[in-house]
């Protein structure tokens, strides 16, 4: 039962992430429609939702990300404006560097050329627009002594940063609030004056260990090899939860495919009077169907192995309990492994 509880919960999430989708690019084609009619503000409202949208569905969204800079610059919000274009020129990045690479595999393809063009050109854009405003806002260096320590967690004003031996915030004048933490370590806080135009630097000290710990002891081999027999159980359960996802996408296609061909079809004495190429596509459907089919049996028989892993392992501590939101659902695993 709770196996089957987890792979309608997996179908109906990838449900809802597809229709998220469908509704984002809606919401961005209306606010490019009321931004070519001068309503602003209206524009914005839609890009705003389409962005949050594009986030529930899981999809990266540098063209809105461009736009609701337009509309953040326009409000004076210069520091908002700054990320939404800084982080649309590294996706714009990350995108013309994947077109690049399939390129050398496939030089031909025009498909990818035309990609790397769009990708280019909006990096391009986003950037010049990012380095446009940074000399209106503050700029805070930080710069971390181990930024290699196990868990460090660095927090510039109200944002988490990946820790790097040099970290650069563009910012809102005002004080800003920058905090360094790991386990076992003593953090570091401290703050700086911010002013527009100007640069200040921070230096971020090696952190101190608490108590003198060196570290935490050796679980043991016993418990090593609980965390394998876990890991591996979750890995055969992820492999099937992969698989029942892509029998949902390809199920869903192939009844839409059905459809779709069934509607050019007419009644007969004997059944439907299809032309060949409704013919075609039903059958392709049917082939369709059939692969779902396949895919959900061996998801479904990865999921159930999975689960007798993890539930027949040895365990010290573990508790699992249910979680909810409106956008998500599962479970959640505490305890030692």
């Amino acid at each position: 039962m709770r196996i089957l509880t987890l792979v309608w919960l997996v179908l109906f999430a990838n449900i809802a992430s597809a229709d998220n989708a469908a509704d984002a690019t809606k919401a961005f084609e209306e606010g490019l429609a009321l931004q070519k009619e001068g309503k602003y503000a209206d524009a914005c409202g839609r890009f705003a939702k389409s962005f949050e949208l594009d986030k529930l569905a899981g999809r990266p969204a540098p063209g809105t990300q461009l736009n609701l800079g337009e509309c953040a610059e326009r409000e004076g919000q210069l520091r908002k404006a700054y990320v939404l274009f800084d982080d649309a020129a590294l996706e714009y990045g990350r995108r013309a560097k994947a077109a690049e690479t399939s390129l050398v595999k496939d030089p031909t393809s025009a498909e990818l050329k035309r990609d790397l063009d769009r990708a280019t050109a909006g990096m391009r854009l986003a950037r010049e627009r990012a380095d446009a405003l940074a000399p209106k806002l503050a700029k805070v260096v930080v710069r971390i002594a181990e930024p290699a320590i196990a868990g460090l967690a660095v927090r510039i004003g109200d944002r988490s940063v990946s820790p790097a031996a040099e970290l650069i915030e563009h910012l809102d004048e005002g004080n800003v609030t920058i905090t360094a933490s790991a386990p076992g370590r003593e953090p570091f806080t401290t703050s700086a004056k911010a002013e527009s135009g100007k640069q200040v630097v921070v230096e971020v000290p090696v952190l101190e260990v608490i108590g003198g710990a060196v570290g935490a002891p050796d679980p043991g081999p016993r418990s090593r090899r609980q965390r394998k027999r876990v890991l591996l159980a979750a890995g055969l359960g992820g492999t099937g939860i992969a698989l029942l996802a892509v029998t949902a996408i390809v199920g869903l296609g192939a009844n839409s495919q059905y459809k779709d061909a069934e509607a050019m079809c007419s009644p007969g004495p004997n059944g439907l009077i299809c032309p060949t190429a409704a013919a075609d596509e039903i059958d392709s459907a049917g082939s369709k169907a059939d692969l779902a089919t396949v895919l959900g049996i061996g998801g479904s028989a990865l999921v159930v192995a999975g689960a007798v892993l993890y539930f027949t392992a040895p365990r010290e501590g573990v508790a699992i309990g249910p979680i909810a939101s409106p956008t998500t659902a599962g479970v959640t695993i505490r305890g030692r492994f």
